[in-house]
């Protein structure tokens, strides 16, 4: 599996769907994995095998983007973001007085 170059410009940047990822060998049987924070494989909605490249299927925001492999070995290549649609979450105001308590 190779990365672009350009890969780290990426960092914090939000890019298209689409957009090549990384490079694989035809022949290889390398892949991406991509996890949420529950543990839930999400490879198949953020990653598209396209013959030798992975695709973006839908737009993201990486972060903490590393090109160092012993990083990316020890923890992982970056973390994706994905936009949140704020008009859909609903906010609802505390409506008694009580604190919150921070440590």
């Amino acid at each position: 599996m190779s990365f672009d170059q350009e890969l780290v410009s990426m960092n914090f940047s939000e890019v298209i769907a689409g957009t090549p990822f990384c490079r694989v060998k035809e022949d290889s049987d390398a892949y991406l994995e991509a996890w949420d924070e529950h543990g839930k494989d999400r490879s198949d909605e953020f990653f598209v095998r396209d013959g030798d490249q992975y695709r973006l299927k839908v737009p993201v925001m990486p972060a903490m983007l590393t090109d160092d492999e012993n990083v990316i070995r020890i923890d992982c290549l970056c973390y994706l973001m994905e936009r949140i649609d704020w008009k859909s979450l609903r906010y609802e105001p505390m409506l008694d007085d009580s604190s919150v308590q921070t440590s």
